[in-house]
Formats: C-alpha cells, sequence, structure tokens
C-alpha cells in the first residue's frame, strides 16, 4: 500500500480578497489528520509574503511528522509548508504568494 508523503484538505470563505474562514486538514504529516491551528494567521488580515511566511513558520512548529522509507520528518514538513502557500495563493488567486516549484 502506497501513502501520500504530505497532502492538504481545506475549506475557506473569501470576502474581499480575505479570508473569513479558513480551515486546513494536513494528512500524513503525523499518526492522524491535523487542523492546523497556524491557518487561523491567515483569517480577518490582508495575507501578504510576511503573513504567509509567520503562518508557515508556525505551521512548521505544530507539526510532528513521523520519517518513514518514503520521506523524512523534515520534507514531509517542508512539503506541508508549500501545499500550505499553494492552497492559499490558489484560493485567493494571488498567484504571488506561492513557493516552491513543481511538486
Amino acid at each position: 500500500m502506497r501513502r501520500a508523503i504530505a497532502g492538504l484538505a481545506a475549506r475557506a470563505t473569501v470576502q474581499s480578497n480575505v479570508f473569513t474562514d479558513l480551515r486546513m486538514a494536513f494528512f500524513a504529516v503525523g499518526d492522524r489528520p491535523v487542523l492546523a491551528k497556524a491557518a487561523k494567521k491567515l483569517i480577518n488580515v490582508a495575507v501578504t509574503p510576511a503573513v504567509l511566511s509567520d503562518a508557515s513558520t508556525a505551521l512548521g512548529e505544530e507539526l510532528d511528522p513521523q520519517e518513514d522509507h518514503q520521506a523524512s520528518a523534515s520534507m514531509r514538513r517542508h512539503l506541508a509548508k508549500v501545499l500550505l502557500a499553494r492552497c492559499t495563493s490558489a484560493l485567493l488567486g494571488r498567484p504571488d504568494l506561492s513557493i516552491g516549484g513543481p511538486m
């Protein structure tokens, strides 16, 4: 059986280019899916690269991924941060917020 290296499911409400609600559930970065507390940093604020960076740092601190034959813990943490940025960028229609190359 193959398992995802890292994944994200998100639900958002956006008004005037601002998240009024945002839920991000990451999977394959712990022993169960994680509803990211870091997503709260993106609600009711203008999302700038600095705000996104703060949320990414907070996400990295809250995740406790396990290492296995597919990926190291640091790789899973990195991929979760990339997913956070790409998802935020896509939901807001802001390509300037996306980080990292093709996955």
